[in-house]
């Protein structure tokens, strides 16, 4: 069993005792409301592409807040979710090369909010960053975010070694981890694992480098601690 597998199926078991309230907002989104009321400014139509869309939940928040825009709604996913709004599903794994040679046109906003741990390794990663920035818009703006999971006690409690894995019978190829690489427990009523890397400042900023994108914001938010996810805004170069 691979990353991409694990995380599927914990996906698939774990959402439905998820909070799926349509308009539960991560505190994070609200912060970029300035930059997303600039971006948006003029403007009756925008395209928007979620990348890790999940149910939706983020246009949402947009038509809460810009109720005057008609907002062209994209979302891809690796795993169905129940919709809470209207919007173009893709179902797609965009770590395979399908993603790089999807044409979707061009777009004023790409987010993907809790995506990038779940993609083993840094080519792929960079892959993916660079097919992003030639999707957006001259004057488009990505978001994205890291899962601070190293930061938080509670969160690094759930980091599972090799042992474990092997007294539940979990059969990984652990030999081909990279710096950052972790599987992770869950064992709220049921017991899963999940893979997540967490990408180094400096590796994003590599990563950012090199697919032509610069950072203008970065701030960190979520959680009773605000330090759960940080928060990356960025443009074209």
């Amino acid at each position: 069993m691979n990353s991409k597998d694990i995380n599927q199926q914990f996906y698939t078991n774990i959402f439905k005792i998820w909070n799926n309230d349509p308009n539960y907002f991560w505190d994070g989104f609200w912060y970029l409301y300035p930059n997303l009321d600039q971006l948006f400014s003029g403007k009756d139509k925008v395209k928007v592409l979620d990348i890790g869309s999940a149910n939706g939940r983020f246009f949402n928040f947009l038509e809460f807040c810009f109720p005057e825009i008609t907002f062209e709604k994209i979302g891809i996913d690796f795993v169905d979710f129940p919709p809470v709004n209207e919007f173009k599903f893709i179902k797609m794994d965009i770590s395979e090369p399908e993603f790089l040679d999807i044409d979707l046109g061009e777009f004023d906003l790409i987010t993907m909010f809790g995506v990038y741990h779940h993609i083993q390794y840094a080519a792929i990663r960079d892959r993916i960053t660079s097919k992003v920035c030639k999707t957006l818009k001259p004057d488009g703006l990505f978001v994205f975010t890291r899962w601070n999971f190293l930061l938080l006690n509670r969160l690094r409690k759930h980091i599972i070694g090799p042992l474990e894995l092997k007294e539940k019978s979990i059969d990984l190829n652990l030999t081909k981890l990279e710096l950052g690489d972790y599987y992770l427990k869950w064992d709220k009523g049921e017991y899963s694992i999940r893979f997540a890397n967490y990408m180094d400042i400096a590796v994003i900023d590599n990563m950012l480098t090199q697919a032509n994108l610069k950072c203008i914001l970065s701030f960190k938010a979520d959680d009773k601690s605000e330090n759960r996810n940080s928060y990356f805004v960025c443009k074209k170069n």
